[in-house]
């Protein structure tokens, strides 16, 4: 793992904290990756905005950084306060390729940066990020912890990155996409970044209206023709984003995507399938004296039309948001409508359900009062009746989960990070969750290279852009265009990160398995200056979940964590008739909205 992207987007996130408000960014701004087209081997997509009606729409590219080669695309005036928004796809990339790239015309480039390809299917190891819910509670849009979680999660060099929703606080507030443009950049232009969207991120326009689809160019469906809901093959898995946001009122609304969902996972065979959306369809839940402590499970009656799909298809990880914490499930099967699902003994049987929606939002983390603690999660929504069937893990930190597929095998790791509700500090930074799922049934794979290499698609530029040599242009010595002339950052109080060396971190928990599941010493690849010991658990099936062993960080000054998440040490234990009161005077205390929920 290298630091150079957390410390690099530091210091562009201290450069945009110092300017004003009024300043306006000369040329291209904002500039992010994501693909339009359903192929991630083959293509890209790049979106950038100006201020001026007059730019052009070109950009210059190659494998090195004297680029060589151009193309063109469209641009349309967005909502609001987004200026032009300008739309480019390239397409017929070499696989596993490094490309560099500049947006904008001769005289008003943008800085290099860069962009692999990935591999064909069965190739080369696929390595993503998940996270979700950097909204803030207020309306600045993004939440001031979003960019220095989103730095440190591109940090575990993900090939990119899909986000479960609620980006902004008011979807429907043009100047919330714009603060998370500026706090977002210029990190959105590293990998690509791809969204479902939340129920704040919905506004009152539909399609290409909506700011969401303006903010971000993705691939449309064939359904409804938007960018609502598509998906995109990355090697030999498959992603599909659905929306729970802009599809509601139950299994009859939710059919028309269910229908499309069953065709692409039936068109489109990979040997790994994922899906992300916003609402989870399973979750712990808890109510405090009468009210909702968090979102509960199946909120928006999409269960009934979805989850056959996925039993059908065996997806392999659902990933949703909206609660604000960590929830990870047994594999589930034949759960249908309802909103309890049913645990299977194996990931041959089922699928894994992960909540991930602590990227920035207000979480449920253990706090003290009075020098008691108290652990919302583990005290008030994971305990006892409260916990949803299935429910293996429970955390109400601030987290990413980093993804690594090498072949049959997939690793997860879920990261606490540095920012949290109350402070930034390398000290917060602890592996929290490890799983994996191994299948024994090999994909096919044809690595040999192309008899007939593709060529990249290059439009004939106009007259009037140059080709030049670009290499001066380079940001960074690492190929990073991250010291760009960007606009200031939400409130220009974005956080500043000074992580240092990452503390060693200790993974501990224990899911639950079938009695006579027999153990087998596993290998686990861990966080750098973790514990890697592990075991893996083999129920008789052909796909294999894997967890570590309780295990105790060495790191001097580290907090220990129990099997459930929550720090362990001297502090004073919780009385059972306290939990209720404490739990509702945090809830009270800490949401900063009064008497409303704060996810």
């Amino acid at each position: 793992m290298t630091s150079n992207w957390i410390f690099a987007a530091t210091a562009a996130c201290c450069v945009a904290a110092s300017l004003t408000n009024s300043a306006i960014a000369a040329g291209p701004k904002w500039i992010r990756l994501t693909w339009a087209g359903n192929d991630a081997s083959s293509s890209i997509a790049i979106t950038w905005n100006t201020d001026s009606a007059n730019a052009k729409t070109h950009i210059e590219y190659g494998t090195s950084t004297n680029l060589g080669q151009s193309a063109s695309g469209t641009s349309f005036l967005g909502n609001g306060n987004l200026g032009h928004v300008h739309e480019v796809e390239l397409i017929d990339l070499e696989p596993d390729t490094l490309y560099y790239y500049r947006v904008g015309e001769p005289g008003d480039w943008s800085d290099i940066a860069e962009f692999r390809t990935l591999a064909k299917p069965g190739c080369g190891e696929i390595r993503f990020i998940a996270l979700g819910d950097g909204r803030s509670q207020d309306t600045t849009g993004p939440a001031p912890q979003w960019p220095g979680i989103y730095a440190q999660s591109l940090d575990e060099d993900p090939q990119f990155v899909i986000d479960t929703g609620d980006l902004v606080k008011d979807g429907d507030d043009v100047a919330q996409w714009v603060n998370y443009l500026k706090a977002s950049s210029p990190l959105l232009q590293l990998v690509p970044h791809m969204p479902s969207i939340g129920n704040h991120d919905d506004d009152s326009r539909d399609g290409d209206y909506a700011t969401y689809n303006q903010v971000f160019q993705l691939p449309r469906n064939d359904t409804t023709e938007t960018e609502d809901y598509y998906f995109f093959t990355a090697g030999d898995a498959i992603f599909v984003a659905l929306s729970t946001s802009t599809f509601t009122g139950g299994t009859y609304k939710f059919q028309e995507q269910a229908d499309w969902l069953d065709k692409v996972l039936t068109e489109n065979p990979r040997h790994w399938k994922f899906v992300f959306f916003h609402h989870p369809p399973y979750t712990s839940h808890a109510e405090v004296f009468g009210l909702e402590f968090n979102h509960e499970p199946n909120e928006v009656e999409q269960n009934g039309a979805l989850v056959p799909v996925f039993d059908k298809h065996h997806v392999d990880i659902v990933f949703t948001g909206h609660n604000h914490f960590y929830e990870r499930f047994a594999p589930m099967y034949g759960g249908g409508a309802s909103p309890m699902g049913n645990p299977v003994s194996s990931p041959d049987k089922g699928t894994v359900y992960i909540i991930t929606g602590g990227a920035g939002a207000f979480t449920y983390d253990a706090i003290e009062i009075a020098g008691i603690k108290i652990d919302p999660m583990e005290d008030i929504v994971c305990a006892g009746s409260n916990q949803a069937p299935g429910s293996q893990k429970c955390s109400g930190r601030h987290h990413y989960v980093t993804v690594t597929i090498k072949g049959d095998t997939l690793q997860g790791e879920v990261v606490a990070t540095a920012a949290q509700n109350f402070d930034t500090s390398p000290s917060n930074i602890e592996i929290i969750d490890t799983f994996g799922i191994t299948k024994t049934n090999p994909a096919a794979a044809d690595c040999e290279p192309d008899e007939d290499p593709l060529t990249p698609d290059a439009d004939t530029p106009d007259p009037d852009v140059q080709s030049a040599d670009a290499a001066d242009d380079v940001a960074s010595p690492d190929g990073h265009s991250l010291d760009k002339d960007t606009e200031p950052g939400v409130d220009t109080t974005l956080p500043t990160l000074d992580l240092g060396e990452q503390p060693g971190t200790d993974a501990t928990f224990s899911p639950d398995v079938a009695a006579n599941t027999p153990d087998q010493t596993a290998e686990n690849p861990g966080k750098q200056g973790s514990d890697t010991s592990g075991t893996q658990f083999v129920p008789p099936s052909n796909d294999v979940i894997s967890t570590p062993e309780d295990t105790t960080a060495t790191t001097p000054d580290k907090k220990s964590s129990d099997d459930s998440g929550c720090y362990t040490g001297s502090q004073q234990s919780l009385p059972p008739y306290w939990f209720w009161f404490l739990g509702f005077l945090f809830w009270i205390t800490s949401g900063r909205q009064g008497l409303t929920r704060i996810n």
